[in-house]
C-alpha cells in the first residue's frame, strides 16, 4: 500500500522525467522548447507597439475621425447582376480597350526594334538576302 505523500512524490518524479524526455527530444530535433513563449512575447510587444500608435493617432485626431474612416462596405449589401443588359456597356468598350492595348504594345514594339536594330547590325551582319533598312522602313501596323 502506498500513501499520498509517496504517491506525490513519484507523480512529480515521473513529471519532471516525462520533461527531460522532451527537452531531450527537442534538441534532438533542433526545436527550442521556448519557441512559443518567444513568439507571444514578439507579437505582445508588437501589439503594444500598434496599440501605442493607436492611441497617439486617437489622441492627436479623436474618436470622431477615427469613426469617420471607419470601411462602410457591407458584402451582404452588395449588388450581384447577370443578365445580358447589364453588360451592354461592357461589351460596348471592349474593342476600345483592346484597340488600346494594342496601339501601347505596338508603339513599345516599334521604339524598341528602332533602337536596337543598329545594334543588331553591329553584332551580327545581315546576310545578303535580308535587308534590315528595307524592314525598319516598313510601316507600323496600327497607328494610333
Amino acid at each position: 500500500m502506498i500513501n499520498s505523500e509517496e504517491f506525490l512524490k513519484l507523480q512529480a518524479d515521473q513529471e519532471k522525467f516525462a520533461a527531460q524526455h522532451v527537452e531531450l527530444y527537442m534538441r534532438c530535433l533542433g526545436r527550442d522548447s521556448r519557441a512559443g513563449e518567444l513568439a507571444f512575447d514578439q507579437e505582445k510587444a508588437h501589439s503594444i507597439a500598434l496599440q501605442a500608435k493607436l492611441d497617439s493617432i486617437t489622441r492627436e485626431h479623436g474618436d470622431a475621425y477615427i469613426e469617420g474612416i471607419q470601411p462602410h462596405f457591407d458584402i451582404l449589401k452588395a449588388r450581384h447582376f447577370d443578365s445580358s443588359w447589364n453588360w451592354v456597356r461592357q461589351d460596348a468598350l471592349l474593342p476600345h480597350v483592346v484597340r488600346h492595348h494594342l496601339c501601347e504594345i505596338t508603339a513599345r514594339w516599334n521604339s524598341f526594334s528602332f533602337k536596337f536594330a543598329p545594334i543588331a547590325q553591329a553584332l551580327y551582319p545581315t546576310p545578303c538576302w535580308l535587308d534590315v533598312p528595307s524592314l525598319l522602313s516598313v510601316p507600323p501596323l496600327l497607328v494610333c
